[in-house]
């Protein structure tokens, strides 16, 4: 069963799955740690930021983004801010061989739910649907 408490998710878990062109690796793990220490910068919120290889094919490489956010405005921040946004315009400029997955984990419900899938209609995006979980809130 899934703890579920009264209030927002003190932490929010995003992972973006992103399939890149063989050729075009070195060009993406370029962006990927130009992007990584901007938002290392400017996002405090953000509290792990981590990519990881997870496949190789002969037709794509799968990396994982990691992203753990302080909270929803952190989300929020990371999803509106400018160097994030051209980032993405650039991942779609032919080095993804499609639309990013992502896959949220947070304790969301009701109209705070409802709120953030309207918020990311147009992403290829889904809630985790965990078997067990718990958010724990640092004091």
């Amino acid at each position: 069963m899934i703890e579920e408490t009264n209030r927002s998710s003190a932490m929010i878990v995003l992972e973006a799955f992103e399939q890149v062109y063989p050729d075009r690796v070195d060009v993406y793990e370029v962006a990927a740690c130009r992007i990584d220490e901007i938002v290392k910068q400017t996002e405090p919120g953000m509290l792990v930021h981590a990519l990881s290889r997870q496949h190789a094919t002969p037709e794509a490489i799968t990396y994982r983004w990691l992203e753990v956010f302080a909270n929803t405005e952190a989300l929020s921040a990371h999803l509106d801010n400018p160097a994030v946004l051209e980032h993405a315009k650039l991942m779609s400029g032919g080095i993804l061989t499609g639309p990013v997955r992502l896959v949220i984990h947070a304790n969301w419900v009701g109209e705070e739910r409802e709120y953030w899938k309207e918020r990311l209609a147009t992403a290829n995006f889904s809630v985790a649907k965990s078997c067990t979980a718990f958010y724990r809130i640092a004091h």
